[in-house]
Formats: C-alpha cells, sequence, structure tokens
C-alpha cells in the first residue's frame, strides 16, 4: 500500500512514529457550525416569550421581566437573586456566548437548556395546574427548540 502524504497526517511520538488517515479525525463542518448556530440562537429566542399570568390583571412575558430585572439589578442587588432569576439569566448568557463562538460549545449549549429549561418546565407545570392556554403554548417553543438541540447533539457525537 502506497501512503500518500496529502491523505494522511502523521503523529510522532517518542519512539514511535503512528500514520492516522485524515478522513478519521473529524473537524466541525460549516453546516455543523451554523445549524447549531440557529439552534442556539432559536432557543434564546423562545426563551424570551415564556409568558407568566398571575393574580388579577397581572402578565408579563420573559423578556419584560429580564428587563426589569436588570433595572433592579443596578439599584439592588440582593433583591432580584434567586435561583429562579439567577440560573435562567445565567442560562441564558452562556446560550449567547455559544452564538459568539466560532464553534458552538455543546457543553455550554446543554447547560443553558437545562438552566432555562428549568423555568420553562414551572411555567408549563403551573399553566397546565391553572389550565392557562397561553402559560402552556408559550412554552412549547423552547422545548421543540431543546428537543431539536439535543437530537443535533446526539446525532452528531454519537
Amino acid at each position: 500500500m502506497h501512503i500518500c502524504e496529502e491523505d494522511f497526517r502523521e503523529i510522532r511520538g517518542n519512539k514511535r512514529r503512528v500514520v492516522i488517515p485524515k478522513n478519521t479525525i473529524k473537524e466541525p463542518s460549516l453546516d455543523f457550525k451554523m445549524s447549531a448556530k440557529y439552534i442556539n440562537f432559536s432557543l434564546v429566542l423562545a426563551s424570551l416569550f415564556g409568558f407568566l399570568e398571575w393574580g388579577g390583571n397581572n402578565a408579563q412575558f420573559l423578556y419584560e421581566v429580564e428587563f426589569e430585572i436588570l433595572k433592579k439589578l443596578s439599584v439592588n442587588p440582593w433583591a432580584v437573586l434567586h435561583p429562579l432569576t439567577i440560573i435562567p439569566f445565567i442560562s441564558q448568557a452562556f446560550l449567547i456566548l455559544t452564538l459568539i463562538q466560532s464553534t458552538p460549545s455543546r457543553t455550554l449549549t446543554i447547560i443553558g437548556i437545562y438552566g432555562i429549561g428549568i423555568l420553562m418546565v414551572l411555567i408549563l407545570a403551573i399553566g397546565i395546574m391553572t389550565v392557562n392556554i397561553k402559560m402552556i403554548v408559550s412554552t412549547l417553543p423552547f422545548i421543540l427548540c431543546a428537543v431539536v438541540a439535543f437530537k443535533h447533539y446526539k446525532h452528531l457525537f454519537s
């Protein structure tokens, strides 16, 4: 068998020389990078449109709640420090960070999904218990995007 330099990469150890075919070393393709970025962008976007409704005529989307949290954070940071505000907020920051990376991190994406997923599943459960269709429907885009993301990463890394 003739070994062509173009077809193989060499890895030199201390005492031995190993030749590995180039096609066995997989680098993320442009399709993977872009599809992962689209999935992560859709996760961030879907997380902003969770809908909360409580007591009387009080209702807000999560993007409105996040804006209020940012305003209160500068005035009184201790007032907004709660696991249900901090964990999804940091998780969303992780997902936004993956949009900036050249190859989106699988680990940061999964951490982001789980962190925001805690809040979304809680909203879904409350919506089911109170039979609030708006709350139930507002969580479905995020859940659908999370399922697509898990299938995408499972397919590529299994």
